[in-house]
């Protein structure tokens, strides 16, 4: 077999545990109609037979490399260090690239020379059936989207190399959305309306304490880029999601935060939501309320 010395595209893989998932995954990117590209699995510790699955495939764009240090940053910030490729492509472990997006991603990155990314639409899978198909933010706003929330998937974009941070570490959730605020400030993005090229697998619904532990990882995010400047009407989205994870905070966080807390008592409005929330009229209604809503699955 000729070894691929010069890649065009690395796509990297972080994986854990995932004997049920990954041999679809690596699948769907040695079906790529687009030829010059590797395949970097990141095994983060897994205890399963990961290693034996990727082992498996007879291909010299598969390449395996393991750590026995656990979280999805780490894994991908070592995929990144071993990546010769000039455009990067992320894949979760348990989902699946269009046997095209390569093949689209690189045709519009060649015929638009100042492209930095293309991002193509997303659908979300379950059962079988897509659920919902996420088409890109294909406007000028689309970095002030950004700063409000995390408007890109994962496996949605091609992205420049060059361009790319290193993925925070010690983040459950969200470190993906850091990783794009970094790494997508002054990169001119194109975008691929047309194509679905990330699919992604949608499994049991997470339970309620994940989804609540999300939250306040988002509301981290959200004060930690607060002072970046965007457009007014934006900015007021942005401070309303801050009140509503802030409150949630306040409500149903079982530890204290240091970060949150240091950085909610820089503003006014976040103190004197402090005091409403200590009120038990108001804080028993708002916990009885937000409750609800976390038992429906309901992330807004």
């Amino acid at each position: 077999m000729t070894v691929i010395l010069n890649p065009d595209i690395s796509i990297i893989i972080p994986v854990y545990n995932g004997a049920g998932t990954i041999k679809q995954a690596i699948a769907s990117c040695l079906a790529q109609t687009y030829e010059n590209f590797e395949i970097i699995i990141v095994d983060n510790a897994s205890t399963d037979n990961t290693k034996e699955i990727v082992s498996s495939f007879n291909s010299e764009k598969v390449k395996y490399f393991y750590t026995d240090q656990k979280g999805r940053s780490n894994a991908r910030n070592i995929g990144l260090q071993k990546a010769k490729g000039e455009w990067i492509q992320f894949l979760d472990a348990d989902d699946l690239l269009d046997e095209n997006k390569l093949t689209s991603g690189m045709k519009i990155l060649k015929s638009n020379s100042s492209c930095d990314a293309v991002q193509c639409s997303t659908e979300y899978v379950k059962n079988g059936k897509v659920i919902n198909n996420l088409e890109p933010y294909c406007n000028e706003d689309v970095y002030d989207n950004l700063l409000v929330g995390n408007t890109i998937p994962i496996n949605s974009i091609l992205l420049r190399k060059s361009k790319c941070s290193l993925f925070p570490q010690g983040m459950e959730y969200c470190e993906d959305w850091v990783f794009w605020i970094e790494s997508l400030l002054d990169c001119h993005i194109c975008f691929d309306k047309s194509l679905s090229g990330a699919k992604v697998i949608v499994h049991e619904a997470n339970t309620m304490s994940n989804i609540q532990k999300m939250k306040f990882y988002e509301l981290e995010v959200l004060l930690k880029y607060r002072n970046k400047k965007i457009h007014f009407k934006k900015s007021l989205l942005r401070d309303i999601k801050i009140i509503k994870r802030y409150a949630e905070y306040l409500l149903f966080a079982d530890k204290s935060n240091a970060f949150i807390d240091s950085n909610a008592n820089k503003y006014l409005y976040l103190k004197t939501l402090k005091s409403i929330c200590r009120i038990t009229v108001i804080r028993n209604y708002l916990k009885r309320k937000i409750g609800e809503k976390n038992k429906q699955n309901v992330y807004q």
